[in-house]
């Protein structure tokens, strides 16, 4: 995993493109929350995809885009 071999590689910051849900507020899943906040504890940021739907399935974000330690990103298009 990324936090065992955060010292043998030499980690500096995660970056994933994957993600599930819609939350509205800051969300912890089970499966995931120990791991992004020991990274954040390790002060290895996170990055993760906001989501692709944009509004159209209402206001919120993708987990674990959600999640308090994770930085959040997405992008606009020529439509916004």
């Amino acid at each position: 995993s990324v936090i065992d071999h955060r010292e043998e590689y030499d980690i500096a910051a995660v970056n994933i493109s994957f993600g599930f849900g819609r939350y509205a507020t800051q969300h912890l899943d089970e499966g995931l929350a120990d791991e992004l906040t020991q990274l954040a504890e390790f002060q290895i940021p996170l990055v993760a995809s906001s989501g692709n739907s944009g509004t159209d399935e209402g206001f919120g974000i993708n987990y674990p885009a959600a999640h308090p330690s994770v930085i959040s990103v997405g992008a606009v298009d020529d439509l916004d």
